[in-house]
């Protein structure tokens, strides 16, 4: 990236958030098993170089939250929190056109994993300190940065411990923003909630025995025959998305195969199949009583030997509430913003069961989403331009008086 840098003319400032960008994406924090070690070290560097006094916070083993400080004028007034996380998600270098880590562009985009999430922002916050405080801007309200371990793959050990952590209530926080989603459109998106998940697990049980005989009600066909009643119902709510143009994924339930188990020999078959949902289901959404027990009744209907288990279900979070004051200050310093609920989970869910207004918001317009996909990445101008935009929603939420 460097001898990219050195051909745009960038001013010094462009120059410093890019180094810094760049340095934090070659990190690779990628789950399951991340050592933070190296994101800890460079975050204090960063914390360092803006005088943030810096916590590192170690309340699970392995899991570091990092929380710098930027105090206000009027410490009693409710914080202002801009959550971001360190992880990222795992990659097949094999999709990628370009190295995740190695941090490389091409017609003025930046390609690396953590290029939209949430490493974008999680600098963007920084250089937006880091140009307010050069023009010695003072603010009332106390902002807090927080950084977060654990967040690809729940958030559990990372913001839920945070959010039970004792001291927590003491941090005074008002009002958070966290990581939000690409655009492929010219007007920012923000989200003020999200889907909630429920996890299946289908165990198809039937008859075993040798390969080359043809069993009656073998788990294979019982597993075939609740796939059907599984992908029969994804169909129709793909179905509603089509024929409503203005619905976004927010608006459906969405529920994907995403794990198989079962069988061990070539010739042998075995005596069961299991089978593993991913269900994400609108906040809005009416009919969910009759969600479960119609799950049940596809599984019965095949067999009594056709176990379902719920192993996860989230309970419906209120969402943030757009005449709230802070999204009301929020929504005039970005000017213009679709609202939208976000199709997946975030960290912001444990700060809403916390009972804190949370935007889930990225600035990041006229780009493909790319989290968690191949060739992860972002404009430079678009990354520049949103520390200029995360610079007036500080101005305006540092200045709001209750």
């Amino acid at each position: 990236m460097i001898e990219v840098l050195e051909t745009l003319g960038l001013q010094t400032e462009d120059e410093i958030a890019l180094l810094n960008f760049n340095s934090y994406l070659q990190i690779p924090s990628v789950q399951p098993n991340v050592n933070y070690d190296t994101c800890v070290e460079f975050l204090g560097t960063m914390a360092e170089s803006l005088q943030l006094p810096m916590q590192v916070l170690n309340l699970v083993e392995g899991k570091p939250i990092v929380l710098m400080t930027w105090m206000g004028t009027e410490p009693a007034l409710p914080a202002i929190l801009l959550n971001s996380h360190m992880d990222v998600s795992p990659v097949v270098i094999s999709e990628w056109s370009h190295n995740p880590f190695a941090v490389e562009i091409e017609d003025q985009n930046i390609y690396a994993r953590g290029a939209q999430d949430s490493k974008c922002i999680g600098i963007q916050y920084l250089e937006a300190v880091r140009r307010l405080k050069r023009s010695k801007t003072v603010l009332k309200r106390t902002i807090y940065l927080s950084y977060m371990p654990d967040a690809e793959i729940g958030g559990l050990k990372g913001m839920g411990a945070f959010t039970d952590w004792e001291d927590f209530g003491k941090l005074n926080i008002g009002f958070a923003l966290d990581s939000g989603m690409a655009t492929l459109g010219d007007k920012f998106v923000a989200f003020n909630g999200e889907k909630y998940a429920w996890n299946i697990r289908v165990c198809c049980q039937g008859t075993s025995g040798d390969a080359e005989l043809l069993l009656d009600d073998t788990p294979g066909e019982r597993m075939s025959r609740v796939l059907q009643k599984f992908f029969a119902f994804r169909t129709m709510e793909m179905e509603k998305l089509t024929a409503n143009p203005d619905w976004t994924l927010a608006n459906v339930i969405s529920i994907n195969l995403t794990k198989i188990e079962g069988g061990g020999r070539r010739n042998m078959v075995p005596s069961e199949f299991v089978l593993y949902f991913d269900c994400r289901i609108p906040f809005e959404r009416m009919d969910v009583d009759e969600l479960e027990p119609t799950m049940d009744q596809w599984c019965h209907d095949v067999s009594n030997s056709v176990l379902i288990d719920y192993t996860l279900q989230e309970l419906p979070i209120n969402p943030t509430r757009i005449n709230d004051p802070y999204w009301v200050t929020f929504e005039k310093a970005v000017e213009e913003v679709e609202v939208q609920m976000f199709p997946g989970r975030t960290d912001s869910r444990h700060l809403r069961n916390a009972e804190i207004p949370v935007v889930s918001f990225s600035p990041i317009i006229n780009t493909p989403v790319r989290l968690h996909g191949h060739d992860e990445h972002i404009g430079i101008q678009t990354f520049l331009d949103g520390i200029t935009i995360y610079c007036r929603i500080l101005r305006e939420l540092g200045e709001l008086m209750e």
